[in-house]
């Protein structure tokens, strides 16, 4: 009886070996509660509803629950608990097929087909649902560089000029000073001087001979000094002919000077003196002063460029 029992012990072994064995192979996997899957719905449906069950029974009646827009066609829903089986539907006669329908708790996304099953219910497939990422915000298009109108001169102001006898000059301008005289005698002397005050600094004296400074007195002795020894800005002139003399009976140009400018921001008087004038009719040595008239020291009111 012993020797009996023995193999009739082992061959119970083995089936309890195998009986674990495949247990273990046909266990299902299916959602956990808190896992989402995600539908796309067809066009013409204007509802979705999601309906899960698994051993325990549907989680909810027919036709389950509302399912939340994700964006575009694509909804998702929250397995309530631990389910297997999925039924996506529109709550009017519409829905995919309840044998084509797992959910194995990887692929949870589910795309219907234009194929239906032989009850008419949609065909489709799992797959694994990603995200749509943002797609990166372009970059607002500046707006196009504005071209601002070109810089308008400003009026000077005076800081930017050199006022000379009135005039308003800018740096770098060259000027024409012109004294003109005239008398009804017929001079044997004429002496002067042209002064500057103010800032007078301002100013560069670019005259520097005679010829061009006195052009009215072409005879006897005539000398002009653009240096006096007092370190002042004046031009002296004197001019001696006992013999011809000098006519000015109509007026003509006595002295005429060109400056520069050299600083603005200040005021120049530029003024002809006439120190000493002599009759030739009336002793060209001793004889007395006449008087004369300075018909007029004019600068013109277009700077010359050099």
């Amino acid at each position: 009886m012993v020797k009996a029992k023995r193999p009739l012990a082992v061959v119970l072994a083995l089936l309890m070996v195998f009986s674990a064995f495949f247990a273990v192979g046909t266990v299902s996997v299916s959602a956990a509660s808190g896992d989402i899957i995600y539908f796309e719905k067809p066009d013409s449906w204007s509802t979705v509803n999601c309906y899960v069950w698994g051993s325990s029974g549907a989680a909810k009646d027919w036709p389950g629950e509302a399912m939340t827009l994700v964006s575009g066609n694509v909804y998702s829903y929250t397995m309530p608990g631990d389910q297997d089986k999925v039924i996506f539907n529109n709550g009017s006669g519409e829905q995919t097929g309840d044998s084509v329908a797992p959910y194995d708790g990887t692929k949870n996304y589910f795309t219907p087909s234009s194929d239906r099953d032989d009850k008419g219910r949609l065909l489709g497939t799992w797959s694994v649902y990603q995200a749509p990422t943002n797609p990166t915000s372009a970059t607002s298009a500046t707006d196009p560089t504005v071209v601002t109108d070109p810089t308008v001169p400003t009026t000077p102001t005076e800081a930017d000029k050199l006022t000379v006898n009135g005039t308003a000059y800018s740096l770098g301008d060259t000027i024409t000073y012109t004294t003109t005289l005239q008398n009804s005698a017929l001079l044997s002397t004429i002496g002067g001087h042209v002064s500057l005050s103010g800032s007078a600094s301002s100013l560069q004296l670019l005259t520097s001979s005679q010829s061009a400074a006195c052009p009215s007195l072409t005879n006897g002795n005539v000398v002009v000094n653009f240096a006096p020894n007092d370190g002042s800005k004046a031009v002296y002139f004197n001019a001696i002919d006992a013999s011809t003399g000098y006519s000015f009976t109509t007026a003509k140009t006595l002295i005429t000077l060109q400056y520069k400018v050299t600083a603005v921001g200040g005021n120049v008087k530029i003024a002809t003196v006439i120190d000493e004038i002599y009759d030739m009719n009336k002793n060209a040595v001793t004889g007395a002063k006449t008087t004369t008239t300075v018909t007029g020291s004019t600068i013109p009111t277009d700077p010359t460029t050099p």
